[in-house]
């Protein structure tokens, strides 16, 4: 009963979507695009995820008709105590500064105006890699300074060419950028990120359940 109401409730976030994969087991099965994924029993349900169609081209009559406070948009980021996960999989420079600039403009002007439904991930898909935001709590916005500051701190902490996730218990809530192999790990990491009290600080490794999996180099 409760894995049926999540996917009703998340089927219908945006306007425009479509189921993208009824059999699609991972983000590889889903291609490029944007996606609302459900997460389920701290699954992510591929199967269940939407793709939001015309991604970044609402119409000008469609922005000017939203309220300016439900736009997130530009923000300082001002994270409380989080920790950075770095994957073992690399990840494609190329094909990730794709999935990061497709997800900021998801934000500025995508059909959801930059939030993240509660139990679920929007996620940008570009060749192998994969952007994501996720919630575990509530209803929760996202902002073009703060991915960017999350994506910042995987460059300096893990590496450039890393994947790796923005753990931010206190909020529930994770930023993540990782191979379009390794998105259940997204599952796992917001299952610790419970919104109570903030995970110490920190920097930790994430080893994937197969590392040498669809490794591949520009």
């Amino acid at each position: 009963m409760k894995f049926t109401a999540a996917l009703l409730t998340l089927a219908g976030l945006a306007s425009a979507a479509d189921v993208a994969n009824s059999n699609a087991k991972s983000f590889a099965d889903l291609g490029d695009g944007t996606y609302t994924v459900p997460i389920v029993n701290g699954t992510l349900h591929y199967a269940g995820a939407t793709r939001h169609l015309g991604d970044g081209n609402a119409t000008a009559a469609a922005l000017a008709a939203r309220d300016a406070d439900q736009m997130p948009g530009k923000c300082v980021p001002q994270f409380p105590t989080r920790k950075t996960v770095c994957r073992t999989r690399d990840i494609r420079r190329a094909d990730y500064l794709r999935a990061y600039s497709q997800f900021l403009q998801w934000i500025e002007t995508g059909p959801d105006d930059g939030w993240v439904e509660r139990g679920s991930c929007k996620s940008v898909v570009a060749g192998l890699a994969v952007v994501s935001a996720c919630s575990k709590a509530g209803k929760q916005p996202t902002c073009v300074d703060e991915v960017a500051e999350a994506m910042r701190e995987i460059d300096e902490y893990c590496a450039e060419e890393a994947g790796g996730d923005i753990k931010i218990r206190r909020w529930a809530k994770i930023y993540s950028r990782h191979n379009v192999r390794d998105g259940d790990g997204l599952g796992r990491l917001l299952e610790e990120a419970d919104g109570e009290d903030a995970d110490e600080g920190g920097h930790e490794d994430f080893e994937e359940e197969d590392p040498k999996v669809d490794q591949k180099t520009e």
